[in-house]
């Protein structure tokens, strides 16, 4: 082990032998060479960062990811039977980088970051890798780690993640303005004022930002298609149907029903008891049996939608099933702002 974290195990030897024996009581089966190794090849580097650029911290580092790497280890999310080698990951590739914001607070940066990359990694569909990249990125830009945890949440939601927008959205009204435009893919100095850029996200969930904006009129299209036959690794044990629930969309396969949200970065579905809305959804658009689409800009005929099984609407997006399908087809106004 490096010498940091060495040192300061051996400094406090009766501490952290206590910490592991009282683990051992609730877990016989805690595997000490696992925790051993753990330390080592996880903790060591992550501790010897803090320690070089907060010595004072040393300490309470250890003491944090020593707690936590014992946690995670008995509940398998960590060492040789995990089931989440994502975390690990994380912790070997973000944690060293990071060693500002955790010598700042060690438990709850340190827990933040592992709850988000298990979100992560659990939500079908999510990019771990990108939100991964996009953190190293941006955390020297992030003047503490209240910043930085904030940052987090709005790449978890760029990252595929799309139940967490409209909390994203908010977040970043409380940043600095030049992190914000970083996190949403801008230069911090670009022009374009983040007050309409976020007005615009709000109100058009298949917008992406860019630097260039489009001129172009924005056309009806197929945005996503979402879900497949569980026997396949989807959700749906037969072809589903869709409802609207408020804004939101319930798709059912008669067994279960999954909230469903979507927008340009993703899309999520969530286990859910809420009924089908029984008044009629404020919406711009309607399908024909034909499959031809109108919506707020214009029409579209869409061929594999001929013969729809079921059809919901919102403001800004229209879900459509089809025959032999465990998909749900998702239409909105489209253009060359979506990447």
């Amino acid at each position: 082990m490096p010498n940091a974290l060495a040192s300061t195990l051996a400094a406090n030897r009766e501490r952290f032998n206590s910490k592991f024996a009282a683990a051992r009581h609730y877990k016989p089966a805690l595997d000490g060479d696992a925790f051993a190794d753990l330390l080592r090849g996880l903790v060591a580097p992550i501790v010897e960062a803090v320690h070089a650029l907060a010595p004072d911290q040393t300490f309470a580092a250890t003491d944090a990811l020593y707690d936590l790497t014992l946690d995670l280890l008995a509940q398998d999310f960590l060492g040789p039977r995990s089931r989440h080698p994502l975390i690990a990951s994380g912790w070997a590739h973000l944690l060293p980088k990071f060693a500002r914001h955790i010598a700042a607070d060690p438990r709850a940066i340190v827990g933040a970051i592992t709850n988000a990359l298990y979100n992560i990694s659990t939500t079908p569909g999510a990019r771990p890798g990108e939100w991964m990249r996009d953190m190293l990125a941006l955390a020297d830009h992030c003047p503490d780690s209240e910043t930085l945890l904030k940052v987090g949440q709005i790449l978890s939601w760029k990252s595929g993640l799309a139940h967490y927008r409209a909390a994203a959205l908010d977040l970043c009204e409380t940043l600095p303005p030049a992190v914000a435009r970083l996190t949403l893919g801008f230069p911090a100095d670009s022009s374009q004022p983040l007050d309409s850029v976020l007005r615009r996200l709000r109100a058009h969930p298949w917008h992406r930002p860019t630097l260039h904006p489009s001129r172009s009129t924005p056309e009806l299209g197929i945005v996503a298609r979402l879900g497949a036959f569980r026997g396949f690794g989807g959700l749906f044990i037969a072809p589903p149907l869709v409802f609207t629930s408020g804004d939101h969309f319930i798709v059912t396969d008669g067994e279960g029903s999954w909230l469903l949200t979507a927008d340009a970065f993703g899309a999520t579905f969530h286990r859910t008891d809420a009924q089908p809305s029984t008044g009629k959804t404020k919406s711009p658009f309607t399908i024909h049996r034909s499959g031809e689409v109108s919506g707020p800009n214009g029409k579209q005929q869409f061929p594999e939608l001929t013969q729809y099984t079921s059809a919901a609407a919102n403001e800004t997006t229209l879900a459509v099933t089809i025959p032999h399908s465990h998909s749900v087809h998702l239409i909105a106004a489209t253009d060359s702002e979506r990447g």
